[in-house]
């Protein structure tokens, strides 16, 4: 399932569906990914990132967001 989360909420081992932001404006090789270290969060933080989808069948989930009723980015 795809879910919209804050930055704050992500953790390592959650990946990362789409970083809601152009490809210009972060320092990311993918848009996808999952997300490893916890300075990784910092360098979205850095980069204005607010929220970020992430995929809960790929990764960990994060239980109190819901989820986007199954639209595909």
């Amino acid at each position: 399932m795809i879910k919209k989360i804050s930055v704050s909420d992500l953790r390592p081992g959650m990946y990362i569906h789409d970083l809601n932001c152009s490809w210009m404006n972060h320092p990311f090789m993918s848009n996808r990914f999952v997300l490893e270290y916890a300075r990784d969060i910092e360098k979205m933080i850095e980069c204005g990132i607010t929220q970020v989808y992430i995929d809960t069948s790929l990764g960990v989930d994060v239980g109190h967001a819901p989820g986007d009723g199954g639209v595909r980015l």
